[in-house]
């Protein structure tokens, strides 16, 4: 009797597992097809310290798997990092957006997220910005974690 009970906590522990694997491999897959496209730069401010806007992403999930429904909350949006055409990091926005959730073929919009950039570090690009910002032209790496690993996207 205790051999049986053994022998299907073992049968349980490996099935648990093995769901995990395959579950794991399939985020893994949604999150490196993901594409970020910025859907919404308002409140542009602009000053002789700093520029600020408000931006929104959209999260687009271009395969047949949903993303989340049933992960148990444990896909989370860590970071998002702006930079401009050429490369230079303007902001490095800290997120905590948690129980993310793009279903098949479908998209998610992470809202107003702040950024503030000190202007000083703009002087080499400072004609440039106003351009960028209006032409959506920024470059977007996003740091998604899942099942306990990093995954970062990049625009």
């Amino acid at each position: 009797m205790k051999k049986e009970i053994l022998a299907v906590v073992g049968v349980g522990v490996l099935a648990i597992g093995y769901y995990s694997y395959k579950k794991y491999k399939v985020v893994k897959a949604i999150i490196q097809k993901l594409v970020v496209r910025p859907k919404d730069i308002k409140d542009v401010k602009l000053s002789l310290k700093k520029i600020s806007f408000t931006i929104s992403l959209e999260l687009i999930n271009n395969t047949h798997f949903d993303l989340g429904f049933t992960t148990g909350s444990i896909i989370t949006l860590n970071n998002v990092k702006i930079y401009t055409p050429t490369g230079h990091l303007l902001a490095d926005i800290k997120t905590n957006v948690s129980s993310l959730e793009i279903p098949a073929y479908g998209s998610y919009t992470i809202t107003d997220l702040h950024v503030e950039m000190q202007t000083h570090s703009l002087l080499t690009q400072f004609d440039k910005m106003m351009e960028y910002i209006a032409t959506n032209s920024l470059l977007y790496e996003l740091t998604i974690v899942a099942f306990g690993k990093e995954f970062s996207i990049a625009t």
